[in-house]
């Protein structure tokens, strides 16, 4: 009898958090309402500082990654210099790092930093393959390159994401292979030792590009992409590996399915605006030549297209919807979801930005970085290794800027 009581207690407190747990093969299901059990609440962003623009005499080119750091100081990856700025907490200039090049510590097509747990800085080089590490002040440190399952590094994978929490090293990126003539291009994500080498394979699909008949086709091609993983300080993994549900899958170090976190969710259907938007961001270059691309969307979004977990350990959960039809003021919008897995309310993330053209990135300590002028400063990039000798359309770029703010709940 007290064993069914406790049973009916704990049904009724998880239900009263936001979601009913059971568990089944030792796996625990938390199915939520689409109604969090503490509403909706409201974070504003106020400016600390930023740097760049027009006044600033720091040259930036694209800034695709920050991090915090030690002494809550901020750090700016640069893609387009290839190389790492450091402010400190109240936004004084302390020092660069790295450098272009294929030497020890020098990066080529940086993408993404992590801390290691030396406490040393990786910097994840797309191109070659490699994490890159230095330490605080910019020293090299041994690096590794991604291995093939045979153990062999190769140059036959491109990385697009990285994180290292807890323990846990996970890589994302595309890979290529040619199997009896055949080329195909996939995407990964995989659980790494810090040798290189993959010690799980997560995800594998085809990237939907056909070579042979130029063509993208979505159809059984959903990737969690660069932003739909997460790792919490205890290293345990989140993710979400189906296209069409609300549902995020929790492992162990190892891989191991430990918990699933679910809520009601309607899809939302993309219109036809939609789908030849989204074909003007699809390309295909064969010999390095661009080429007319056909293409094939499926009539509704994905579900899930971001996660994070922050410093108190909750879910952040970005859906379908979380960028559209907002009010002026409000940026986006996230579902927040307790250490259990109960979802507990709806943040909306309220400033002054412009989401067409401005990234806002969240930092593990509560801050906020927004990227202002990003877009302008890709396009900016990009026209650079352009020959085309045609007058651009790039007079009315703005240079980029970076603001730090604070995060009040109003």
């Amino acid at each position: 009898m007290n064993r069914v009581l406790i049973c009916l207690i704990s049904i009724m407190a998880a239900v009263a958090s936001g979601g009913e747990s059971v568990t089944t093969n030792d796996v625990v299901h938390v199915r939520n309402s689409d109604e969090p059990s503490q509403g909706v609440r409201t974070l504003r962003l106020i400016e600390k500082w930023r740097v760049g623009g027009e006044d600033d005499d720091m040259l930036m080119g694209v800034i695709t990654d920050v991090l915090a750091g030690p002494d809550s100081s901020v750090w700016l990856l640069d893609r387009q210099l290839c190389q790492v700025l450091v402010y400190s907490a109240d936004g004084e200039y302390l020092r660069t790092l790295s450098r272009e090049g294929d030497g020890p510590g020098e990066i080529r097509m940086p993408r993404k930093m992590l801390w290691m747990t030396d406490g040393s800085l990786g910097i994840l080089d797309r191109s070659s393959g490699q994490i890159t590490r230095i330490d605080d002040e910019g020293l090299p440190m041994s690096s590794f390159h991604v291995k093939a399952d045979d153990g062999v590094a190769t140059g036959n994978i491109q990385l697009d994401n990285a994180d290292y929490r807890g323990g846990t090293l996970v890589l994302c990126g595309t890979g290529w292979r040619n199997e009896g003539g055949e080329f195909t291009q996939f995407n990964f994500l995989a659980i790494y030792g810090e040798d290189g080498s993959a010690r799980r394979h997560l995800m594998e699909v085809p990237s939907g590009f056909d070579f042979s008949t130029r063509s993208f086709d979505e159809t059984n091609t959903y990737f969690v992409g660069q932003d739909g993983w997460a790792i919490d300080d205890d290293g345990l993994i989140y993710y979400a590996p189906e296209r069409d549900r609300y549902e995020v899958h929790v492992l162990d170090a190892a891989g191991n399915l430990i918990r699933i976190i679910a809520r009601d969710y309607k899809q939302r259907r993309r219109t036809a605006e939609d789908k030849e938007s989204m074909a003007g961001g699809y390309s295909m270059s064969i010999d390095n030549e661009d080429v007319e691309l056909r293409t094939k969307f499926l009539d509704f979004d994905p579900v899930i297209n971001q996660l994070r977990i922050d410093h108190r350990g909750h879910l952040w959960v970005s859906h379908s919807r979380s960028q559209r039809d907002l009010p002026d003021d409000i940026l986006r919008t996230f579902d927040i979801f307790d250490g259990d897995g109960h979802y507990c309310e709806i943040l909306k993330i309220s400033g002054e930005a412009d989401m067409d053209l401005d990234r806002l990135i969240p930092l593990a300590d509560g801050r906020f970085v927004l990227v202002r002028n990003f877009s302008d400063a890709i396009r900016s990039m990009f026209a650079a290794y352009d020959d085309d000798d045609e007058e651009s359309d790039l007079q009315d770029s703005k240079p980029l800027e970076v603001v730090v703010l604070e995060a009040v709940v109003e």
